[in-house]
Parts: structure tokens; C-alpha cells; sequence
């Protein structure tokens, strides 16, 4: 069975958190995840500032599913490596100006030679050409694993509207039915019965209530384009 097939079961019998208790404890997947955090948080690295960003990745996507959980930790994940790579950078162009700064031969004084030498030793080196290829990499990956979170999210919405829906029509059936049954069991009237009840005054029309169904229907269709 592929995720998405998983993940259409699943959704098909799930209705997702509707209190505010059941969105936030939703949001705090991040933490309770089965995927462990410390694996991409490396020494050095602050595991409460890698919390945050997942938890808040989390708190916007608010996955109801564990495949939609795997893919929601994905995307932190690889937003959190992202970030790893500007510190790369960074540390990258540092050591380069430093050595040049210190080079026992031909050392650089002049801050504005010094920055302009480092830059174009940075580009050029191949530490800063795979750097880039991993950043590119990194970036594909946090996308597709946003766009698969998109299409499990909008199925799963599709199979509660189709369940919803399903459920409604049932209801309206058993209704029909429950109606049909009483009108057929009640004693149809004689004409001195029919006389006696017939109203001395215009009976006043009540006014009928209109099904509901329709207004659910708008209802899961707002939520699916908020999900696209």
C-alpha cells in the first residue's frame, strides 16, 4: 500500500480536531513526533531553537494523519539543514579572511583588499560550489515534501466532505422513509371527520424549513480550496 493510499483510509475515517484543546495538542506534534529531533540538530547546534521552528511549521500545517506528520517534520528538517548552510557559509568566508589576514608571507591589512581577496577565494573554491549543490538540494527536498503534505491534506479533506455528504443523504433517506411509514399508517379520514376538522378561518401557512445539507456542502468546499 503507497502513503496516499494509507493516507486516504485514514483520512476517510477521521473528522480531524474540531476543539481548541485537539488543534493545539495537534501543533505539538513536532515533539511527541516518532522521528527523532536529535538526529538533525548536530553538537553545537540549539535543539530549543530547532523545537521552535518545528513546532511552528507544525502549528501552520496542523497534519492529522502520520503521513502527514512524516512529511511536516520533513519540511522543518530541511529548513533547519538551510539554515546550517548560511552558518557554513559564513564560517566558510571567515576561515578564508583569516588566513589571509594572518599568511606569513604576503599577509592582507587592508579591510576593503582583505573582504574583496576572501569573496573571490570563496566563490571560486569548491567548498563553496558543493555547499551551494547541497543548498540546492535541500531546498527541492523541503519543497517536495510540501507539496506531497498538499496533496495528502486536500485527499484526505475530499474523502470527510465525500463521508459528510454520504451521511447526509442517508439521513435524508431514513427521514423519508420514517415519513413515508407514518403517512401510510394513519386512518384516512371520512367525510363528516373531514368536515369537522376542516378550519372555520384561512389556516395560516407555516413556514417550511429548508435543508441544511447545502449549507455543509459550502461549508467543505471552503475548506478544500483553503487546502489547495
Amino acid at each position: 500500500m503507497t502513503r496516499s493510499e494509507a493516507a486516504r483510509i485514514n483520512g476517510s475515517r477521521s473528522n480531524g480536531p474540531v476543539t481548541d484543546e485537539g488543534k493545539a495538542r495537534s501543533s505539538r506534534n513536532a515533539q511527541s513526533h516518532g522521528l527523532c529531533s536529535e538526529v538533525v540538530v548536530m553538537e553545537g547546534e540549539s535543539q530549543e531553537a530547532f523545537d521552535a521552528l518545528a513546532a511552528a511549521i507544525f502549528a501552520s500545517h496542523l497534519p492529522e494523519t502520520v503521513e502527514e506528520a512524516d512529511l511536516v517534520f520533513e519540511v522543518a528538517a530541511n529548513r533547519w539543514r538551510l539554515r546550517r548552510c548560511m552558518e557554513m557559509e559564513k564560517a566558510l568566508f571567515e576561515e578564508t579572511r583569516d588566513r589571509l589576514r594572518a599568511d606569513k608571507e604576503n599577509p592582507i591589512t587592508d579591510e576593503q583588499v582583505l573582504r574583496r581577496k576572501t569573496l573571490a577565494m570563496v566563490t571560486e573554491s569548491s567548498a563553496m560550489k558543493q555547499l551551494h549543490r547541497y543548498n540546492s538540494r535541500l531546498r527541492r527536498a523541503a519543497e517536495k515534501a510540501e507539496q506531497e503534505f498538499q496533496i495528502l491534506k486536500r485527499e484526505r479533506l475530499e474523502l470527510q466532505i465525500a463521508f459528510r455528504k454520504q451521511q447526509l443523504e442517508e439521513e435524508r433517506l431514513a427521514a423519508a422513509a420514517a415519513e413515508e411509514i407514518r403517512t401510510n399508517e394513519a386512518p384516512a379520514p371520512t367525510a363528516s371527520s373531514a368536515h369537522q376538522q376542516r378550519p372555520a378561518y384561512p389556516a395560516t401557512a407555516v413556514p417550511s424549513t429548508k435543508p441544511t445539507s447545502h449549507l455543509v456542502a459550502v461549508e467543505d468546499e471552503m475548506l478544500v480550496k483553503r487546502a489547495a
